[in-house]
């Protein structure tokens, strides 16, 4: 179970899982924003895109979650040692770019409570994008979907037996 405040702990734990990923060491940035940031390394971003709250218990609800892993490369950073033959500079880049999007998505199915921060996770989907402009940058979204239980409210929210001013009339008197 999670605190509101503790949901943010998500996005960290996604990123440190992704960096503890021996292959993800070429990622030379990673930033907490739901979005892409444009950059010469190869880089990650990591955000919400939306939450949904379900009533679960009295004290608890059912947070869905939905994460958007934004990652880029950009074929001038790419080091040509793995291009194929007659593999020119733009194939090479959208070959990279399914490869980083798919050792990620592999990445977290393999930590699904990402370090206890989620009850559950799954990357269901990778949308591949390009960049109208420039043809140098390749892109990919990675979705996850993120499971919480979060109370529904603080402990100091709830009365307790000390703080209840009980007055009992009996009827009739005594």
């Amino acid at each position: 179970m999670a605190e509101i405040d503790e949901l943010e702990s998500v996005v960290d734990k996604t990123i440190s899982t992704l960096q503890s990923t021996p292959a993800l060491r070429f990622v030379k940035e990673w930033h907490k924003v739901n979005g892409f940031i444009p950059s010469k390394n190869p880089a990650i971003s990591v955000g919400f895109d939306s939450e949904h709250y379900e009533e679960y218990t009295q004290n608890l609800d059912k947070c869905t979650a939905k994460l958007n892993i934004f990652a880029t490369l950009d074929n001038r950073a790419l080091a040509p040692n793995d291009r194929q033959k007659n593999e020119d500079r733009l194939e090479y880049g959208e070959r990279s770019i399914r490869k980083m999007a798919r050792i990620i998505r592999r990445c977290l199915t393999g930590n699904y409570s990402l370090g206890g921060a989620a009850d559950s996770s799954f990357p269901p989907k990778i949308e591949y994008l390009t960049a109208e402009g420039y043809e140098d940058l390749h892109a990919a979204v990675i979705t996850l979907d993120v499971e919480v239980f979060v109370a529904r409210k603080d402990a100091g929210d709830y009365p307790t037996i000390a703080t209840i001013d009980m007055k009992m009339e009996i009827e009739g008197g005594l």
